[in-house]
């Protein structure tokens, strides 16, 4: 099955937005030089804001293919193979894969959420058609 792949810029007209993460991730560096008297402290206070907000000034790439699926934002990856996946949540922004059988404490942090860009039915009808085939390979 050809892999199905997309791009999500979250921070597309979120201006605004934009502008406070950096205002506050430059009040993190002067706090951090103020308090410790550090550069590298008020560096780290700068990259922790802008690398926790990535995905508000770079493009999520999304991939669905016979592996898993995959989320990509700059350096950051997250992946789950479709053998792990238990359980699948619609939500009207996205989707979520998740290794996770049920709602607990970790499953918020457990699987790929999958931001839906205007294609919400082909990425479901992609899933399906993924998880069905996945368990016809295992003979499920």
């Amino acid at each position: 099955m050809t892999p199905l792949e997309w791009t999500v810029q979250f921070g597309d007209g979120q201006t605004a937005k934009r502008w406070v993460v950096v205002a506050l991730a430059v009040f993190a560096g002067l706090m951090g030089f103020a308090f410790l008297r550090n550069v590298v402290a008020s560096f780290l206070g700068v990259g922790a804001v802008l690398l926790s907000t990535s995905e508000l000034f770079l493009p999520v790439r999304y991939r669905l293919d016979d592996n898993g699926a995959q989320s990509k934002c700059g350096w950051s990856s997250t992946e789950v193979k479709w053998g792990d996946v238990r359980r699948v949540v619609d939500g009207e922004l996205g989707v979520k894969l998740s290794p996770v059988p049920e709602n607990s404490k970790v499953a918020p942090f457990r699987g790929v959420y999958l931001r839906f860009n205007g294609n919400r039915e082909e990425v479901l009808a992609t899933i399906r058609a993924l998880q069905e085939r996945h368990a016809e390979l295992l003979g499920n």
